[in-house]
């Protein structure tokens, strides 16, 4: 059995119909792939942008009543880049400060947080 030479032009026709098709079929789940991907890391980044803004509110207020002269600590309220926040004051010789701090978080769900501050008098 003799091995005919195959004729350079009749091997070389391109591809068939199937082939494109399966090459498009692949070409379409690694792109639908990364955009998936891309949005999930877009949300991502926009919850935690969020979560650190409202942690950075939280730690403002909480310093400012620190930094609140002991006997002019009071319960109050106020609203710090867009965290609305109330406190409490209870004690004398040694404040207790219940600082709530409402907000919407990166996922969007109303949350409640409650932070204790204690301050001794100073004087003491």
């Amino acid at each position: 059995m003799t091995a005919t030479p195959r004729d350079p032009q009749h091997g070389s026709e391109g591809m068939t119909a199937l082939e494109v098709v399966v090459s498009l079929m692949i070409l379409s789940t690694v792109l639908l792939g990364i955009a998936a991907t891309t949005s999930t890391a877009a949300r991502s980044l926009v919850s935690g942008r969020l979560d650190a803004e409202n942690s950075a509110a939280i730690q403002d207020q909480a310093e400012q009543l620190v930094s609140t002269d002991f006997d002019s600590l009071k319960s109050g309220s106020s609203v710090v880049m867009g965290v609305s926040f109330d406190w409490s004051v209870t004690g004398t010789d040694t404040k207790r400060v219940a600082l709530v701090a409402k907000f919407t978080n990166g996922l969007g769900d109303a949350v409640k947080d409650t932070t204790i501050i204690l301050r001794p008098d100073p004087a003491q």
